[in-house]
């Protein structure tokens, strides 16, 4: 897997509005930390050849004590669809996995959207509930 995508459903753990940009034009952006099971293959993703050390052969998280790893992978220019919206340029970064039984995982990450202060409200009444997310990098039309 070389690339990163979310698709399902995350929770919204976390919220955190603020102002960005030089003094002059300062810009409302919001960080959201959210948290979803994913499959196990996003290991790859992070680190290729790691899920053999994390699950058993039947697909067992090997150590169900074992902390969560982060990863300093920054994924920009996503495309995120959420609570009936959908947002351009979404940076994604402070991954975290930890992994679960099944051959899957929990992913927790931050996204980083530029809302007006209707959608923040709108986020705000969804704290700590779960979500449908969809979550893709955008396509690179210049890419050959």
């Amino acid at each position: 897997m070389n690339t990163f995508a979310f698709n399902g459903r995350a929770t919204i753990k976390h919220l955190n509005p603020r102002k960005e940009g030089p003094e002059d034009e300062k810009a409302l952006a919001l960080d959201i930390k959210l948290c979803g099971t994913v499959p196990a293959d996003l290991w790859d993703y992070f680190h290729e050849g790691i899920k053999p050390v994390l699950y058993t052969d039947a697909g067992a998280a090997k150590n169900a004590l074992m902390e969560a790893i982060g990863f300093n992978h920054a994924v920009s220019n996503c495309t995120m669809e959420i609570l009936e919206q959908r947002f351009y340029g979404v940076e994604v970064s402070k991954f975290k996995l930890k992994p679960k039984d099944g051959w899957k995982a929990e992913l927790t990450f931050s996204v980083t959207i530029s809302p007006d202060s209707n959608e923040i409200a709108q986020f705000a009444e969804f704290l700590q509930d779960e979500v449908s997310l969809v979550l893709m990098p955008e396509p690179d039309l210049f890419d050959k």
